[in-house]
C-alpha cells in the first residue's frame, strides 16, 4: 500500500486509476474499485484511487479522510493518490486535468469512473468528455453504470439523508458496512459514571455527518476487541449540553479509556434524543435502553 501527495509527488509506475469522490466508500464505490483492481491485474500494473485532500463540496461528509483511506485500502487498492488542493488547482481546465494530472502525475494507462463523474474547472467535465480526452492521450477509459438499490441510485447524498433520518439500517445496506465514527476518548461531564453507566465520550470532527440525534445499538472496537454498546448521539439536553458528542456505554469495560482510539459501528436506531424532567428519569431510560440493546 502506497500513498502519494500530488503537489510534490508523481507516480512512476503504470496505473489503472479509479476516479471519484469516494465519500462513504459505499457499494457503488466498491464496484468501481473492484473493476479497477480486476483491470489492473489484467494489465499487470498497479491499481490506484485518486481523491482530494479534503472535502471540496458544501456540507458534511460521511467518512473522515483517515477512515476513507483505510476503507479504500481494505478493498485491495495498492495506491492512493491524494490531490492537495489550492486555488490554482480549481482553475485547471478539463484538458489540463487529463494531460497533466491523469497522465502526468498519475501515470494512468486506464481510468475507471462513474457515469456522473465530473472534473475540471467548475466541474464542467463529464464522463463522455473524459473518454474523449483520455483517448487523445492514449489512455483507455471505462465508465461504470449506476449501482441501484430498490430501483434508486446509491449515492453519498442519499446515505447522508438516511443518516439524518436515523435510518441507520438502510444506510448500512448502502454502505456495505456499519456506519463508523472513530475518535479518541475524551473527558465529558462524567454524569454517566454517577448514574452507574460510565461512558466513553468521542467528539467527532465538525464536518462529519452525524446520524439523527438519539440512541443506537452499536459495536465498539477497542485495541482489536469488539464489544456491544449503547450509544447516544446528541447534545444531552437533560444536562444542558450544547456541543454534539457521541457517548458509548460499553458492556464489559471497567477500565479508564481516556486517550484511547475507539471505533464505533452503528447497528440499529433505538429512540430519538429526549429531554427528561430529571436525572432520575434519565437513569431509568438509560437502563431501559441498555436492556433493550441486550447489555443488561
Amino acid at each position: 500500500m502506497k500513498k502519494y501527495l500530488l503537489l510534490r509527488d508523481e507516480i512512476k509506475e503504470d496505473t489503472v486509476v479509479a476516479l471519484g469522490d469516494f465519500d462513504g466508500v459505499h457499494l457503488a464505490h466498491k464496484k468501481l474499485m473492484r473493476e479497477t483492481v480486476e483491470k489492473a491485474k489484467e494489465e499487470g500494473i498497479a491499481s490506484a484511487v485518486y481523491i482530494f485532500d479534503k472535502n471540496n463540496k458544501k456540507g458534511k461528509v460521511i467518512t473522515s479522510q483517515e477512515l476513507k483511506e483505510s476503507l479504500i485500502f481494505y478493498e485491495g487498492i495498492e495506491i492512493i493518490a491524494v490531490q492537495e488542493t489550492n486555488e490554482d488547482f480549481f482553475k485547471t481546465s478539463c484538458e489540463d486535468f487529463v494531460k497533466n494530472i491523469i497522465k502526468g502525475k498519475l501515470n494512468a494507462k486506464f481510468v475507471v469512473a462513474g457515469r456522473n463523474y465530473t472534473f475540471g474547472k467548475g466541474g464542467k467535465g463529464t464522463s463522455e468528455l473524459l473518454c474523449e480526452l483520455c483517448e487523445k492521450e492514449g489512455i483507455k477509459a471505462l465508465i461504470i453504470e449506476d449501482v441501484l438499490y430498490e430501483n434508486k441510485t446509491i449515492s453519498s447524498s442519499e446515505i447522508r439523508n438516511l443518516l439524518s433520518e436515523g435510518d441507520i439500517e438502510k444506510a448500512n445496506i448502502l454502505l456495505g458496512y456499519n456506519y463508523i465514527i472513530k475518535g479518541k476518548v475524551e473527558k465529558g461531564k462524567q454524569l454517566g459514571r454517577t448514574l452507574g453507566f460510565p461512558t466513553a465520550n468521542v467528539y467527532p470532527e465538525e464536518n462529519i455527518a452525524l446520524p439523527r440525534f438519539g440512541v443506537y445499538l452499536a459495536e465498539v472496537e477497542i485495541s482489536g476487541e469488539k464489544l456491544k454498546a449503547i450509544v447516544n448521539v446528541g447534545v444531552r439536553p437533560t444536562v444542558n449540553g450544547k456541543e454534539p458528542s457521541v457517548e458509548a456505554y460499553i458492556k464489559g469495560i471497567e477500565r479508564d479509556l481516556y486517550g484511547e482510539e475507539i471505533q464505533i459501528s452503528f447497528i440499529k436506531f433505538i429512540r430519538g434524543e429526549k429531554k427528561f424532567a430529571s436525572v432520575d428519569e434519565l437513569k431509568k431510560q438509560i437502563e431501559a435502553d441498555a436492556e433493550k440493546g441486550g447489555l443488561l
